[in-house]
């Protein structure tokens, strides 16, 4: 069905925003200060919060809220967007997804007769332990050398020009690596 694919290349978002970042500082800083910067960043986070209610909650959230028909109407509005027929992925009409299609979860507003597993259960510990540790190792290194980039190239003599250039030169540089491996 290509989802893997497809939320592969949503990470493309990231260096995107990345990208974008850039460029509006390159544009701004020089000009208005870091503080007109930093205003101008707010504005996608802005969009963002006005516009989250016109998005619907998701299936689980919605179970977890005790909002089956909502859940149910949205997986079948995903099926039908995804060209397939409701009963075909198990909802036949006049049925409601149940407990053993939420995802793991330990919150205490699960339908009653819903048991879910903890990520931290013991077949899946050493998974949940590996992937946290995976996913921050990640975010420290790449956000920490980003963040370090622009006052090492500063330190080594390199013009304010020439910065803005060299981290949106690295932004691009990570465009081919999402899409050829999405």
């Amino acid at each position: 069905n290509g989802r893997g694919s497809r939320l592969f290349r949503l990470q493309a978002f990231w260096p995107l925003g990345q990208l974008l970042t850039c460029l509006i500082a390159w544009a701004v800083i020089p000009h208005l200060g870091w503080r007109a910067f930093l205003i101008a960043c707010t504005i996608p986070s802005l969009m963002t919060a006005f516009l989250r209610p016109l998005i619907a909650g998701s299936p689980r959230w919605l179970m977890l809220n005790g909002y089956a028909k909502e859940a149910t109407d949205v997986c079948r509005e995903m099926a039908m967007l995804n060209q397939k027929y409701p009963d075909l992925i198990g909802l036949p009409k006049g049925s409601q997804i149940g407990c053993e299609s939420l995802p793991l979860n330990q919150s205490k507003n699960v339908p009653s007769g819903c048991k879910m597993r903890s990520i931290f259960s013991p077949g899946l510990r050493s998974t949940t332990v590996g992937v946290a540790i995976f996913a921050l190792t990640l975010q420290v290194v790449g956000y920490g050398l980003l963040t370090l980039l622009p006052t090492l190239l500063q330190a080594k003599g390199i013009s304010e020009e020439e910065r803005y250039l060299t981290m949106s030169m690295n932004s691009l540089a990570e465009f081919p690596g999402v899409i050829g491996a999405g």
